[in-house]
C-alpha cells in the first residue's frame, strides 16, 4: 500500500505542474471617480500654476518721490526722524537725479 499511496501523490503532482493554470486577472479598467479626480488635480495645478507666473511677472511700479516724502513727514512729526534727516531726504528726493522723480520744469521741487 505504500508503493500505492507513492504512485498517488507523484500522479497528483504532475497533475498539479500541467494543470491548466487560472488566468490572470483582467487588468483594472479606469473609473469615473479617477478620471474626476485626474480633472480636479489639472485644473488645480493650471490655477496655481497661473498663479505663480502672474505673480512672478507683476511689474511693480516703484513709489513716486511724493509718497515717499510723505512716508517721510509722518515719520519725522512721530519724532522717528530728526530735522538734519528730513532735510536730507526733502533734497534727495527731489533732485532731479533720483529715479523717477519729475524734473524740475514739471513741478517735482519739494518746498520747505
Amino acid at each position: 500500500m505504500g508503493n500505492a499511496l507513492k504512485l498517488v501523490q507523484a500522479t497528483n503532482a504532475w497533475v498539479f505542474l500541467f494543470a491548466a493554470k487560472p488566468s490572470p486577472p483582467p487588468p483594472p479598467q479606469p473609473t469615473i471617480l479617477g478620471t474626476i479626480v485626474v480633472i480636479v488635480a489639472l485644473f488645480v495645478a493650471v490655477i496655481v500654476g497661473w498663479w505663480y507666473w502672474r505673480e512672478a511677472h507683476e511689474e511693480i511700479t516703484p513709489d513716486a518721490p511724493e509718497d515717499l516724502l510723505a512716508s517721510f513727514e509722518e515719520a519725522h512729526a512721530a519724532g522717528e526722524i530728526d530735522d538734519e534727516e528730513i532735510k536730507r531726504l526733502r533734497a534727495k528726493l527731489s533732485s532731479p537725479s533720483f529715479p523717477h522723480s519729475k524734473k524740475p520744469s514739471e513741478g517735482g521741487k519739494v518746498s520747505d
